[in-house]
């Protein structure tokens, strides 16, 4: 008798013992996922720099006229959407690729000049 119940708590022992291994692999299972989605966001590749360089051109372009700083830049492009470029000057030459509209007004700044615009033309009589 104390042999069949000793037995069975053995066995029941087992079956939590099992249950436990199992949620302890489920757990790791997930971390090994998560860990997968980072290496592939941050092992980018390189066309979503053309993306980054567009949305920085759009950006530009909204403050038309005025200085665009690259901290500037980095603060919206992180609100809108998940920037991850360690350095924004790997998109300079990108960005003025894409709008040739668009020049360094120095170093880290840019700021979009609107060449469509016919200047005034004063005639001399």
């Amino acid at each position: 008798m104390l042999r069949e119940k000793l037995k069975m708590q053995l066995i029941l022992l087992y079956e939590k013992e099992q249950e436990a291994w199992q949620y302890f692999r489920k757990e790791r299972e997930q971390i090994y996922h998560e860990l997968k989605l980072l290496d592939m966001k941050e092992s980018r590749p390189s066309n979503d720099k053309i993306y980054y360089a567009a949305r920085c051109v759009d950006i530009i372009k909204e403050k038309k006229g005025s200085i665009v700083s690259t901290k500037e830049l980095k603060e919206q492009l992180q609100a809108q959407t998940d920037f991850n470029v360690r350095r924004i000057s790997e998109l300079y030459d990108l960005i003025q690729q894409l709008d040739p509209h668009i020049s360094k007004a120095r170093r880290g700044c840019f700021i979009y000049e609107d060449h469509t615009q016919v200047p005034l033309q004063i005639f001399h009589t």
